[in-house]
């Protein structure tokens, strides 16, 4: 009830606040505009350059794994497996810049903490 009450008081601040609100919109989505996260699988065979908005702008492949790719068809699933690590640690690190943006801009608006379910959401 009273994690209730703070969110309601929350809420009423920040609706008299808009400015502060539309400030801290906009600074996110400069951060997000200006975000670029690089991901890579374990043996950093494959790295893979995203935009704050998980837009994919390279992939860069070691040529030592090259070979494998084009003749053996174990070699291109292989190849394959590395290129989704990649891609799936690249969008972790956007996301967990995202979550980081934030909470930093909700704290500073005086609100409470982003719910739990939230943080895990831009986690996954």
């Amino acid at each position: 009830m009273l994690d209730k009450l703070r969110l309601i008081g929350s809420a009423v601040s920040l609706m008299r606040n808009t400015e502060s609100a539309r400030a801290a919109s906009r600074r996110i989505k400069e951060g997000m505009d200006r975000g670029i996260h690089v991901g890579q699988d374990a043996r950093a065979g494959v790295q893979v350059t995203l935009t704050g908005y998980a837009r994919v702008l390279s992939i860069r492949i070691d040529p030592s794994i090259v070979p494998g790719i084009t003749q053996d068809p174990v070699g291109r699933q292989a190849a394959e497996a590395l290129i989704a690590e990649a891609v799936n640690d690249a969008i972790r690190k956007a996301k967990a810049a995202l979550r980081d943006s934030l909470n930093t801009e909700v704290a500073a608006l005086g609100l409470p903490p982003l719910p739990r379910e939230i943080g895990d959401a831009l986690s996954t």
